[in-house]
């Protein structure tokens, strides 16, 4: 199911990613960020069906992606509400 809907309809206006969280048991014991990102990238590169993603739906699994997507979204609002006239 997930899958479907993360891949879903390219005309769509929702854009889905796809992030692998640490279990409950490697937060309880302290797992580091560095290693939860790195844990994940091993997922979506090793397990299947996220590892046989290619262009844009590769492009949207991760955390890292996620955050770069993000920043980008953030950016362009914030470069249209505050347009600065260099003239």
């Amino acid at each position: 199911m997930w899958v479907d809907r993360f891949k879903g309809d390219p005309d769509q206006s929702t854009v889905w990613f796809c992030v692998k969280r640490p279990g409950p048991s490697a937060i309880k014991e302290g797992i580091s960020w560095d290693v939860a990102r790195q844990q994940e990238k091993d997922f979506f590169t090793q397990k299947l069906p996220w590892c046989s993603f290619i262009g844009t739906n590769k492009q949207r699994l991760g955390t890292e992606n996620l955050t770069v997507h993000l920043s980008d979204v953030l950016s362009g609002l914030i470069s249209k509400r505050f347009v600065i006239d260099i003239a």
